[in-house]
């Protein structure tokens, strides 16, 4: 995590079922992400429930209403919920510039000229190319749903730039999140086993 913020005195957690709900335009991106947060939850013993199975492709703005997803949840005995936020990937140009690197020839080999020693050098350039760097910006923030005023349920928030110099495939970089959060958030004790 890149940044992190969490609520003054809130302490470790164990929640019973933890909804994870991915924000992006990107349906691929959302269900991804969550498959993956999901998985990596299960293997700490962690039920979840993913909002792709609540709010589907075709999920309208008034099924995304915070009222209406907290009642759903409810309804499903879920206590705590993971929003995570995917930025729009970008691309980046990087520069790499060229470099001249000396070597002793093989040829000439090193002369002692009254104690001082002389040697025969190449040079080797290596030329400057340039490359795309990939990169998505995603923030997460964990809510505890037991708390009924909605302006203190937020109890945790981290961010973070995945980055790849190939082109960013959906299940891979939520492949590498999903082990990035949930370990933060289980290691730093922010939600208990």
């Amino acid at each position: 995590m890149e940044y992190t913020w969490d609520k003054e005195g809130a302490e470790a957690k164990k929640f019973n079922k933890i909804a994870i709900i991915t924000v992006s335009k990107e349906y691929i991106v959302r269900r991804a992400a969550e498959m993956e947060i999901a998985k990596d939850f299960k293997k700490h013993g962690i039920e979840t429930v993913m909002g792709t199975d609540l709010l589907p492709e075709n999920a309208t703005k008034a099924d995304w209403a915070a009222e209406k997803m907290v009642k759903k949840l409810k309804e499903l005995n879920v206590d705590g919920a993971i929003g995570v936020i995917a930025g729009k990937p970008r691309s980046t140009e990087m520069h790499v510039p060229g470099a001249v690197f000396d070597y002793p020839s093989p040829t000439y080999g090193y002369y002692d000229y009254w104690g001082y020693i002389f040697g025969a050098y190449n040079e080797v350039t290596s030329p400057s190319y340039t490359f795309d760097r990939q990169e998505m910006t995603v923030e997460a923030t964990l809510y505890d749903l037991t708390v009924t005023d909605k302006k203190e349920a937020a109890i945790w928030k981290g961010g973070t730039t995945l980055s790849t110099t190939t082109p960013m495939k959906a299940g891979k970089g939520a492949e590498l999140y999903a082990r990035n959060l949930v370990d933060y958030l289980l290691q730093y004790k922010v939600i208990k086993k």
